[in-house]
Parts: structure tokens; C-alpha cells; sequence
């Protein structure tokens, strides 16, 4: 799974299993001329006047950032990933024509997003009325941390560019997450189908499940997908973190288990004669520890290779008193542990997986509808908020920065950060099964699983959570 010049100026690599999982979900046909877990990311982005043109300071950034990153210029093609060398100048332009856009309706980010369709190749949008960045891309090129890798290159691109030609950028090209980490490939050891196995029927659990009641009917065709985000103010932000390292958990297993404790809470009372039922709770991962150096970029500051490295196990949360605690417990074990035991047998339960997602799901088993949670840590380590040129002058501040997914699934997906100082939580969900008040409710109802599991009772200046 490492690029190979087939022809000159044409390269292409096999997919790789964590690639081809994401493209099958996209691909399944929810809405036509939409794609399921399409990614967004949104930057406000002020721009020094020493730049000149905002838009012409983007394309040449896009630019150098394709000769740094070609990925963002391949495309899949019968299955298999290619990259074309532009030969010409005219080339270059034509990518660009198509891939890096001023908009110019005066719309928002969301309402705009709504209406992107998805691109064979990543893209650059740029609303001038509202000075923010868009960069989209299909879930199998990359995840969240690639894209706060690309966006800090193109910022840094834009106030001090380098020189590049492009003709040698295949060297920058990056290979699969597989050879990187040397995850071993078919045909699998014994050991390695047993372990296999055993990760797949993990997943499964005989227990009742814990569901949060969708707003409307499960059986309706996918509509437009929708946006809702909580923004939890400084200091209740410092106070959830000190009481975090208090109770010794992450942010990401108190903001996962407040999560589980709000389904559970809005879900209702527990039918009678239930004991014991089950949250299908998704731990994603961050692998790129695994990873060795990836390319041979010619790019210095290209830094870490911008491809997908995330995977994700299921686990069964068991929910008896549906306490924060009882929850904390089970997931901080499962953080704990991490993803050092899984890696061997990565590629082997993801290739038996997959067969399970390309099949049509039967119309009476609409599929999960838990929310799905994915934690992106602390985004000031990964961009920088002020970027400076070669005399050392700030031309580029970015001012705020969000995520978004395209939903076409019943389950809603939350992402959770922190950014200068304050987490902030959004939910990406769909339209025709969810309301944006009952994904407001779920916000609000996790943060008062936190704050009440955490124990915490002075939230300095600001409001006291709601009873």
C-alpha cells in the first residue's frame, strides 16, 4: 500500500483497510448526491491587509500546500488510489478553478455546508462576508487531526511561503496508515484471525439497550443534515478540568461518560423487571503514535503525514444505577487500555467487517442510533492561533475555529474540544430523525452529568448548571 509511478506522472496505491471502511460507509446510498461522514473544518480567520487579497493569499497557500500534501489532489478511481503530476501550469489552474472557491452568497458556514456537494478531491472554500475557511473532504483521506495538520501548514504556507515545483512531489506522497504502522496484512496468522474474532464479538452484547428516543419516525428517507453547539465558558471549562485531573480521568473519559449518563437520563425510567442494560459506546482512538516517518518530504515543514489515523473499537457499557461514577469507571478502564493489543489484528477484523457494512440494512432495523463520540483534544497544540511572517509581524490570526461531519446515519456523531481555554462540544445529526432542540437538550443534559458527576459546586463567575 505504498505509491507506485504506473505511467510518468501517474501514481497509485492500493487502499488501505482503514481507508476502504470509511469509503463503504460514505458510499452506502442514504441520500443521492450526498455523502455520508463527508468532513468539514471551519476556521474565522482575520487576515493582516500586508497579505493583500485574502483569496489570492488562500490559493497560493492551497497551492503550495498540494506540492507539501499531494493527497489533497488524489482521487479514487476503480478502487484504487491515484495521483496525476500536473504537467502544466494550465493543470495547476484547473485543480484550483475547482477546488479552491470564494463564495460569494452571502450565506453562513452551516447553510453553506448544507449545500456542498462532495468533491472527488479535498477542497477550499472561502466566505469573504464572514472572513471563514472551509476545508471538506471524504472521511477516508484523512480525520481530525489531519486536518488541523493541513490547516496549520496553510496558514503558516500563506504568511511564509516556500519554494516548491511540482514534478517532485510525488516524494511527499504519504502511504497507507498500514505500512506506516506495519499492521500485518493477509494472509493472518491463527493467532491473529482468533484475535480477530474476539474483537468482532465484543461488540455484540445480549443485554437490553440504552437508546435515546430519536424526535421523528426512524423509517423516513435521510434529509439535510444539521449542526447544534454548546460552548462552555472559561472558567466552568478550567473548573470541569481541574476536576477531571481530581478524579484522575481525561477530559475525554469524563466528557465520554457524562455522554452515556445523558442518554440514560433522557432515555426515561428503566422498564420494569431490567436489571441490567447496555450503551453501545464507540472509543475512538488516535494511532498516529504507531506510525514511523512516512514519506520522504522534500517540504520541511510539511510535518506529519495528513492521512486518516483514527480507528475505533465498540464497547458495551454496562448501565445499572445509569450513575456518572459506574460509567467513569467502566471507560476509564477501556481508555486505559488503549489500542497496543488491537493493532495486530487491525487489518484482519476490518477486512471481516467489512462484508457486514456493504450489505443493506433490512427496513424494519433502521441501525444504532446511540450517539457516537470522538474527542479531539486540545486544538491550540495543533494550531496556532497566531502566525507570523519572516520579520516576525502577526498576518494571521485565527479567531475561531469548529468541525462538522455531513449525517446521513440515524446516529448522531459529537465532537468535543478544547480551543483557547474552552471546551466545546457539537453534534452533526440528521434532520429527518432528529430535532436541533433535542440535540440542544442532549448537549445541555451532558454538561449536567459532568458537572454533577464531577462533583463540582463553584463554577466562579458564571451561571450555576441548571436542576
Amino acid at each position: 500500500m505504498s505509491w507506485t509511478e504506473t505511467s510518468a506522472g501517474h501514481w497509485e496505491r492500493p487502499l488501505g483497510l482503514i481507508e476502504k471502511v470509511p469509503l463503504v460507509v460514505s458510499a452506502q446510498s442514504l441520500r443521492p448526491g450526498r455523502e455520508n461522514w463527508y468532513e468539514t473544518m471551519i476556521a474565522k480567520v482575520s487576515f493582516d491587509p500586508i497579505l493583500g487579497s485574502p483569496a489570492d493569499a488562500l490559493r497560493n497557500g492551497w497551492k503550495q500546500m498540494r506540492y507539501a500534501f499531494p493527497e489533497i489532489a488524489a482521487s479514487v478511481r476503480n478502487g484504487i488510489y491515484v495521483y496525476e503530476v500536473p504537467t502544466t501550469p494550465a493543470a495547476v489552474e484547473d485543480w484550483l478553478a475547482e477546488t479552491c472557491v470564494v463564495v460569494q452568497e452571502n450565506l453562513t458556514a452551516d447553510e453553506f455546508m448544507q449545500s456542498l456537494p462532495p468533491s472527488k478531491f479535498m477542497t477550499l472554500h472561502f466566505l469573504p462576508h464572514t472572513s471563514e475557511v472551509i476545508m471538506s473532504s471524504s472521511h477516508f483521506r484523512l480525520d481530525g487531526p489531519a486536518f488541523m495538520v493541513l490547516f496549520n501548514y496553510l496558514t503558516h504556507a500563506m504568511a511564509k511561503p516556500e519554494p516548491y515545483e511540482f514534478g517532485t512531489e510525488p516524494a511527499n506522497l504519504a502511504p497507507s496508515f498500514e505500512v506506516s504502522a506495519s499492521v500485518p496484512q493477509a494472509p493472518y496468522t491463527p493467532e491473529i484471525e482468533a484475535a480477530a474474532m474476539s474483537r468482532l464479538m465484543a461488540f455484540s452484547t445480549q443485554l437490553p439497550p440504552v437508546t435515546l428516543k430519536p424526535t421523528y419516525s426512524l423509517h423516513s428517507p435521510a434529509g439535510v443534515s444539521g449542526r447544534a453547539t454548546l460552548t462552555i465558558s472559561t472558567s466552568e471549562s478550567k473548573a470541569i478540568i481541574t476536576a477531571c485531573k481530581a478524579h484522575a480521568l481525561t477530559v475525554n473519559m469524563a466528557q465520554h461518560s457524562a455522554l452515556v449518563s445523558a442518554v440514560v437520563a433522557l432515555e426515561g425510567p428503566t422498564p420494569a423487571g431490567v436489571v441490567e442494560r447496555a450503551f453501545s459506546a464507540i472509543a475512538a482512538f488516535g494511532l498516529r503514535k504507531y506510525c514511523i516517518a512516512t514519506t520522504t518530504r522534500t517540504v520541511p515543514s510539511g510535518g506529519a503525514a495528513a492521512t486518516i489515523a483514527s480507528s475505533g473499537n465498540v464497547y458495551p457499557i454496562m448501565v445499572t444505577d445509569g450513575s456518572f461514577h459506574s460509567h467513569a469507571t467502566q471507560l476509564k478502564e477501556i481508555y486505559a487500555q488503549g489500542f497496543d493489543a488491537f493493532l495486530p489484528s487491525m487489518s484482519c477484523a476490518q477486512e471481516k467487517m467489512l462484508p457486514m457494512l456493504e450489505k443493506p440494512m433490512p427496513a424494519e432495523m433502521p441501525g444504532q442510533t446511540d450517539p457516537v463520540m470522538s474527542g479531539l483534544g486540545v486544538v491550540d497544540r495543533m494550531i496556532a492561533s497566531e502566525v507570523r511572517n519572516e520579520t516576525g509581524e502577526i498576518v494571521l490570526r485565527v479567531e475561531d475555529f469548529w468541525v462538522g461531519m455531513e449525517i446521513l446515519q440515524r446516529a448522531p456523531q459529537l465532537f468535543f474540544w478544547t480551543w483557547k481555554g474552552q471546551l466545546v462540544w457539537t453534534v452533526c445529526y440528521n434532520e429527518a430523525y432528529w430535532s436541533k432542540a433535542d440535540m440542544n437538550i442532549l448537549l445541555e443534559e451532558t454538561k449536567r452529568q459532568l458537572i454533577q458527576g464531577l462533583g463540582i459546586v463553584d463554577l466562579g463567575e458564571d451561571k450555576k448548571p441548571t436542576t
